[in-house]
């Protein structure tokens, strides 16, 4: 932090300003996220099966299934993400607060709750990808000859 007093705070308030904006940033793009993955995964699956492949292969209908799941789970994960994501950013600001007035030591001061958001996000991904092969694979395998 920059030495004098009246920097530290310049620079405190700043930090402090950031993580509200992110929090409110957050928040406001959650529910686009979340309508637009379900309706997006659902509305192809569905479109699909009604328009292209209205009798899919009996075979394959598991894979329509893990599709699902795997798109619902990212959709869940992304939403305990976004649940954790909050409560990260409001911890974060009481280690800064707690740092701006001496009670912490700046260095390594990331919450724990700050770490499972960034783990939930990766499992959203990781969800997410799973709901694209096996919808991919689904869709291959019922294509009209």
């Amino acid at each position: 932090m920059p030495g004098t007093e009246s920097e530290k705070r310049k620079a405190y308030l700043e930090e402090r300003k950031l993580l509200i904006e992110l929090e409110k940033s957050g928040a406001e793009s959650f529910d686009k996220t979340i309508t637009t993955l379900s309706a997006g995964a659902l509305g192809l699956s569905i479109t699909f099966i009604h328009e292209i492949a209205p009798t899919p292969d009996s075979e394959t209908i598991w894979m329509l299934v893990a599709a699902w799941l795997g798109f619902g789970s990212a959709l869940l994960a992304t939403l305990f993400s976004f649940l954790a994501s909050q409560s990260a950013m409001r911890k974060q600001r009481e280690l800064l607060d707690q740092v701006y007035q001496g009670i912490q030591n700046p260095k390594g001061r990331i919450s724990w709750i700050a770490k499972a958001t960034n783990t939930l996000n990766w499992f959203a991904i990781a969800f997410f990808a799973v709901g694209v092969i096996f919808l991919a694979l689904f869709t291959v395998k019922n294509l009209p000859d």
